[in-house]
């Protein structure tokens, strides 16, 4: 399987070359690191010297075949010799001979057993040659055994387990190297998506806090986390989400309408109604947040009957077969007492056959009938009171 992560990994038998990289050479470990070995007189150790300048300038010059040469020679005097037995396999490596290399690297671990450096390119090349995983984990968990402080172990290790689809460990190590390497992004952005591969929200939520804590007008992690939030309903932090991203994103009417839709949802209905207002500003033919705006103007809170009319005539001429418009301008006649208009507006909605507001509609209609009944009795009865106290 195939990873966003995979990019913070070394890839294959390039992570063990990566590693031999020495200032200003490539690929090649410039050090000569002893262990526990027979001493040689000093011939032999002239010896190895010139035989290490002579193989790293080969491998410098991408002259594998005569690098492998030296090295093998400096084995046959040291046996131990760190650097020629790191070189010897990526030049095995680079000649395409990775089974050779790998067993070199293999009895490297078992010379060295405390050599994290060694483990960690063991693991490599289980990855790389033999696409085993698993090992691969065991030997990066074995040079983090050896070495705790070395961030790229974990991120391997963190690599390792993504690839098993073993989300906890992975997370696990890669929070270790964040916690290691706080700036590092490449990380933080590989824990965004484990965390979201895990289902683990809240703690996906939090990383991209963290993350907007040091770029707090960052565009992508403000609707990242609104989304979320909003996900989560807890509309009033998706709506602070929001809020925060249309001044980052000025005029971005799409921010504005989930921002809206939030506020509705709080419930906030004076901060809904400014902000579908900003939203037609931005968007002048967004017909459906007009409709919403003259909803909100008609609504018990507002009353604001002609205004809401108003509006949603600039909807209508923008859209006639919006059914919801309809009924909006019929519901805020009704509220004017203006029922034998409301019910042409509700006619015209029942005739869009929209399958909500269509239905809506024709209910309504029966209610304006019978708030012209009622308002017929009532007028009646004031006419008949008004005669007899003439009387």
């Amino acid at each position: 399987m195939k990873y966003g992560w995979k990019s913070t990994k070394r890839c294959a038998w390039l992570f063990a070359a990566a590693l031999l990289v020495g200032a200003g050479c490539q690929a090649v470990h410039e050090d000569v690191l002893e262990y526990d070995r027979p001493e040689v007189d000093l011939d032999e150790t002239e010896q190895v010297r010139r035989l290490l300048d002579s193989a790293n300038s080969y491998l410098k010059s991408e002259i594998y075949p005569e690098a492998e040469k030296n090295y093998r020679k400096v084995l046959r005097i040291d046996p131990a010799n760190r650097t020629a037995n790191i070189n010897l396999s990526y030049a095995l490596r680079k000649q395409q001979r990775a089974d050779e290399a790998f067993d070199l690297d293999y009895k490297f671990t078992q010379r060295f057993p405390d050599d994290a450096e060694g483990h960690a390119r063991l693991a490599a090349a289980y990855a790389g040659d033999r696409d085993d995983i698993a090992s691969a984990a065991k030997s990066m968990e074995r040079a983090i055994a050896i070495d705790g402080k070395e961030v790229s172990y974990y991120t391997d290790l963190g690599y390792y387990y993504a690839e098993l689809e073993q989300y906890d460990e992975a997370i696990g190590a890669y929070e270790k190297a964040a916690e290691l390497d706080p700036e590092n992004e490449t990380t933080q952005k590989a824990l965004v998506q484990l965390y979201e591969k895990s289902g683990d929200v809240e703690a996906l939520i939090r990383s991209k806090e963290k993350q907007l804590a040091d770029d707090p007008e960052n565009a992508r992690l403000l609707n990242d986390l609104a989304k979320l939030k909003r996900d989560q309903e807890d509309y009033t932090a998706a709506a602070e989400y929001y809020e925060r991203l249309s001044k980052v994103d000025e005029g971005n009417a799409a921010v504005l309408r989930n921002l809206a839709v939030c506020y509705l949802q709080v419930p906030d209905s004076t901060a809904a109604l400014e902000t579908y207002k900003r939203v037609v500003e931005a968007d002048p033919n967004d017909t459906e947040s007009y409709v919403r705006l003259a909803e909100l103007e008609g609504s018990p809170t507002f009353q604001r009957y002609s205004d809401a009319i108003k509006t949603v005539r600039i909807a209508l001429d923008r859209d006639e077969g919006n059914a919801r418009g309809w009924c909006v301008w019929g519901k805020a006649l009704e509220n004017l007492k203006q029922y034998d208009q409301a019910k042409t507006k509700f006619n015209k909605a029942v005739e869009l056959n929209d399958p909500v507001w269509s239905a809506y509609a024709s209910q309504e209609l029966v209610r304006q009938d019978q708030l012209i009944e009622r308002a017929k009795k009532l007028a009646d009865k004031a006419k008949y009171e008004a005669t007899e106290y003439g009387d």
